[in-house]
């Protein structure tokens, strides 16, 4: 099974350095708490360069906690992906497989 599956990439300047699968903010840096995500980065990057997000698909992310498959899911402090509480301010997506804390959960990326 392929981990990812690229609709859309879209590159955005790494404001800070950012670890490969992980949330990227608006701002270019890694993505906080339910902080609202660009994208999830394919690489490694420093400051200061470009690094190419997947805006639309699937991609993998650490989990933060456990997930379970089909939970809508947001960035963690870890610019992993962690289950989203009632009322998540920014939703990345949606969880495609049950995945336990650090394990690695695929998620459908869409802001719904």
């Amino acid at each position: 099974m392929q981990p990812y599956h690229d609709v859309l990439s879209l590159p955005i300047l790494a404001a800070a350095a950012v670890k490969a699968q992980s949330c990227v903010g608006f701002d270019g840096e890694p993505a906080g708490e339910d902080e609202p995500v660009f994208g999830v980065s394919h690489f490694d990057q420093v400051a200061g360069r470009e690094v190419t997000c997947t805006v639309l698909g699937v991609m993998p992310l650490k989990a933060t906690g456990p997930i379970l498959k089909g939970a809508r899911v947001v960035s963690s402090a870890t610019s992993g992906a962690k289950t989203a509480g009632a009322t998540p301010a920014n939703p990345i997506g949606r969880a495609l497989n049950d995945a336990a804390d650090g394990e690695q959960v695929r998620v459908l990326l869409s802001s719904r």
